[in-house]
C-alpha cells in the first residue's frame, strides 16, 4: 500500500502520535507509514521521515534523503524532517541535502497541518514549473542540451529580465564564459554546463550564446562579486576557461554582447584569465585586487589610473548627483535640514530633524573602490550599513538611486 503522504520510520510512537494530526484535505489523500527498509514508496506527494538523536540513525536519516533527492521519479516531491527536538548541526545537515521542511513530533495539530499544505503547494508549483520548461524547450527557447535560454533568444530573454531586475540600489553584472583557444582540444561542453549549474543562484539567469559559449546574468550583483564566479566555475573545470565581465545599467544587449566578444580573447593572455570591460575601455583584475590600465603595456599597479578614474567620476557623476539629488528633495522634505559636502578623498550627504541626524559618507583610498558609510546616529535608528563599490560601478543611476534610498530610509523612520 502506497499514499500520497508517507512517514518513514522504524519507531511505531512516533506513528501513533502523528497519524491523528495528519488531516487529509481532498479526497486522494491518503496516509501510509513506511519503514527505513522498505524501497517500494511509490511517487507520493509529501514525504515525512522520522529521524532519532541517535548518530547513526542520523547518518542513515541523510543517506535516505541523499537517495531520495536523486530519485528522478520524486522530483516534485516535498520532505519534511521529522524531529524529537531540535538539533542544530543536524538540521543544517539535512538541508545540506535539499530537505524542504522539518516538524517537530510534538507539534500542534495546526503546525502539521500549515507544513502539509506549504508542502503540497511547493509539489504543485515544481510540477507547473517543469510543465513550462518542457513547453519551452519544445518550441526552442531553452537549449535541450544545456536546459539554459537558448542562444536564438538570448537578446529577447535579456531584455525581457531587465523589467524583473532590482532597480531600487541594485548593480547587475553579465558575464561571458567560453573556451580558451590553449583548450580547444580538451574543452567539454557538458561540463562547463555543470560547472555553471553548480555554481549559481537560482536568481541568475543563463543563456547559451554562440560558439559553446554562455552569458550569466547576475542580479543585484557588482563586477567584482562577478569576477569570484568566474574563479569559483574556473576551479570545477579540468581545462581552461575565459570570460568578459560588465556592468549592465543603461546598456542594450547589442552594445553588451559586441564588447564582450571583442574583448573576451584578450583575458588568454590574464593571469586569472577574465577580463573587465567598462564604458569602452577594458581593465585588467589581480590577484590583490586592484584595478589595472589595459592599455599600458606593462603588469605594473598603476595608482595614478585609479585616482584620475576617481577623479573623473568625483566631478563628473558625485558632485552633481549629490547637487541635483539635494535640490530636488529639498523642495519636497520641508521638514528635514540636508547637507552636503564634496572633498578629494571623502564626500558627505547628511540629513538632519531636529537630533536625529544621518550621513552618507563616500571615502576613497586610492584603490579601485569607494566605500560607502551610512551613519544614522542615536540609539533609536535604522540600522548603519557598510559597502564598496568598484569604479566602473559609479555611475549616475547607481548614486542617485543609493541617495535616494538612504533618504527614503531616513523619511520612513523618522517622519
Amino acid at each position: 500500500m502506497s499514499g500520497n503522504i508517507i512517514l518513514i520510520s522504524d519507531d511505531k510512537r512516533v506513528e501513533e502520535i502523528l497519524k491523528p494530526k495528519i488531516i487529509l484535505l481532498r479526497e486522494v489523500d491518503e496516509f501510509c507509514t513506511k519503514s527505513y527498509s522498505d524501497t517500494d514508496i511509490g511517487t507520493p506527494d509529501v514525504i515525512l521521515i522520522y529521524c532519532s538523536e541517535d548518530k547513526e540513525q542520523q547518518e542513515r536519516c541523510l543517506d535516505l534523503i541523499r537517495s531520495l533527492k536523486t530519485n528522478p521519479a520524486l522530483y516534485a516531491t516535498s520532505i519534511i524532517l521529522v524531529v524529537d527536538i531540535f538539533n542544530r548541526g543536524f538540521m543544517m545537515n539535512a538541508y545540506a541535502e535539499n530537505i524542504n521542511d522539518y516538524l517537530l513530533v510534538n507539534s500542534e495539530k495546526s503546525s502539521v497541518l500549515i507544513k502539509l499544505m506549504w508542502a503540497f503547494r511547493q509539489n504543485s508549483l515544481i510540477k507547473e514549473l517543469k510543465k513550462r520548461k518542457e513547453f519551452l524547450t519544445d518550441f526552442g527557447v531553452v537549449d535541450k542540451v544545456s536546459g539554459f535560454y537558448s542562444s536564438k533568444y538570448r537578446e529577447k530573454i535579456f531584455n525581457h529580465e531587465l523589467n524583473y531586475l532590482n532597480t531600487n540600489r541594485a548593480f547587475n553584472s553579465i558575464v561571458l564564459i567560453g573556451a580558451g583557444e590553449k583548450a580547444k582540444a580538451t574543452f567539454g561542453y557538458d561540463e562547463l554546463v555543470s560547472a555553471v549549474k553548480t555554481s549559481v543562484r537560482a536568481s541568475d539567469i543563463v543563456f547559451s550564446g554562440l560558439n559553446e559559449k554562455l552569458y550569466i546574468l547576475l542580479p543585484d550583483t557588482p563586477i567584482d562579486k562577478a569576477c569570484k564566479l568566474f574563479r569559483k566555475i574556473k576551479l570545477k573545470l579540468n581545462f581552461e576557461v575565459i570570460a568578459a565581465i560588465t556592468d549592465i545599467s543603461g546598456k542594450s544587449f547589442d552594445i553588451i554582447e559586441k564588447s564582450l566578444l571583442a574583448n573576451i580573447s584578450k583575458a588568454e593572455c590574464e593571469k586569472d584569465k577574465f577580463i573587465i570591460v567598462s564604458d569602452g575601455s577594458t581593465l585588467k583584475n589581480e590577484d590583490d585586487g586592484t584595478w589595472q590600465d589595459w592599455f599600458s603595456h606593462e603588469n605594473k599597479t598603476n595608482f595614478k589610473i585609479f585616482k584620475q578614474s576617481y577623479k573623473k567620476k568625483l566631478e563628473k557623476v558625485i558632485t552633481p548627483v549629490f547637487y541635483q539629488v539635494q535640490k530636488r528633495y529639498e523642495e519636497k522634505l520641508f521638514e528635514i535640514k540636508i547637507e552636503q559636502t564634496i572633498g578629494e578623498s571623502s564626500s558627505k550627504f547628511a540629513l538632519i530633524k531636529d537630533e536625529h541626524r544621518s550621513e552618507l559618507q563616500v571615502n576613497y583610498n586610492g584603490f579601485s573602490k569607494i566605500h560607502i558609510n551610512i551613519v544614522h546616529e542615536g540609539l533609536d535608528s535604522p540600522e548603519n550599513q557598510k559597502f564598496d563599490i568598484s569604479l566602473p560601478d559609479i555611475t549616475e543611476d547607481n548614486i542617485t538611486k543609493i541617495l535616494e534610498d538612504f533618504i527614503d530610509t531616513y523619511t520612513k523612520f523618522y517622519t
